[in-house]
């Protein structure tokens, strides 16, 4: 919701949380903890993911004119929300 319009109560729209990774062709599980998510280098910053109100995730590539396809299989849980 904090950075979502649609979320209700964002005041630095689109600047949304994440990390990088650099990924192969062999599947791998990761565990990604809300709090190694950063908000990119622009805009002001807010107080880190709120796990009990998460409204939405998305995966994305930022290589321009990269191709690519992302393949997301079991997703078990969200750790650590409530």
């Amino acid at each position: 919701v904090q950075t979502d319009p649609d979320g209700g109560m964002c005041h630095q729209c689109f600047n949304d949380h994440g990390m990088t990774f650099e990924f192969t062709d062999d599947w791998v599980q990761y565990t990604i903890p809300f709090t190694s998510m950063n908000q990119e280098d622009w805009g002001p910053k807010d107080s880190g993911i709120d796990p009990s109100k998460l409204y939405g995730i998305q995966w994305q590539v930022n290589v321009k004119g990269a191709y690519f396809d992302i393949w997301v299989d079991d997703i078990h849980q969200f750790t650590g929300c409530q």
